[in-house]
């Protein structure tokens, strides 16, 4: 029949383009567009021409649906991909916020070592001081 393939549906894609119009439904344009309607079976050759154009209509919309689900499995890879890709963000933010406290830890604690032998060198010092008033009073 003439009117094959659809004009409007976008191309390569068996998706509809236009809106439907008011007081159509989707059955009748989607007939419309698949040229099914207006078949008369009611001789041989009408027949034989209805099953031509049931093959093409259905060829068609495997080849729609094939490509949806093509479609819908490259949406599937990258939500999946995109999922594991801030997972392993979220664990390299952990590792830096780790390696962060880790530093600061260490920092903390040589500061802590430093003030604990500064404050014991000053003690010697002054037991050092004490020592050698007592050697002098002893003299």
């Amino acid at each position: 029949p003439s009117g094959w393939p659809p004009k409007d549906v976008w191309p390569g894609t068996g998706i509809f383009q236009k809106p439907l119009e008011q007081g159509r439904d989707i059955l009748s344009l989607m007939l419309n567009n698949l040229a099914l309607q207006g078949l008369d079976i009611s001789t041989r050759k009408g027949a034989l021409a209805a099953i031509e154009a049931l093959d093409r209509a259905i060829a068609h919309i495997t080849t729609a649906q094939a490509k949806l689900g093509a479609l819908e499995n490259r949406f599937t890879h990258n939500l999946n991909n995109l999922s594991s890709a801030i997972r392993h963000s979220a664990t390299a933010y952990g590792r830096v916020i780790d390696t962060d406290f880790a530093k600061a830890s260490t920092a903390l604690a040589r500061q802590k070592i430093l003030q604990q032998a500064s404050s014991d060198m000053l003690v010697k010092a002054n037991d050092n001081q004490r020592l050698v008033l007592q050697l002098l009073e002893v003299m």
